[in-house]
């Protein structure tokens, strides 16, 4: 069983204890969307979603991928608005 992971991830080690314990899969709510790993047209960030995949590994979790294009929020103001970024 899975559980989407996004604001709490990281923050106590008592959340975390809790999702490997409880759950074998994550899914990371936002971090994998345009916005977040490409926020500018030069720049890619991904370390959110790798330390996701990390923390899965190192407990022995699958790590499902979210939708990237995620139409009418969360794409990129350098995408939707046209801007040379």
């Amino acid at each position: 069983m899975g559980a989407s992971i996004d604001a709490m991830f990281g923050q106590t080690t008592a959340y975390n204890a809790l999702l490997s314990r409880e759950f074998n899969m994550v899914t990371p709510g936002n971090a994998l969307k345009w916005d977040a790993v490409h926020p500018s047209r030069a720049t890619y960030n991904y370390s959110r979603p790798d330390a996701m995949l990390t923390f899965a590994q190192q407990n022995g979790m699958k790590m499902r991928g979210h939708t990237l294009a995620w139409l009418n929020s969360q794409m990129p103001n350098w995408l939707i608005g046209g801007a040379s970024g």
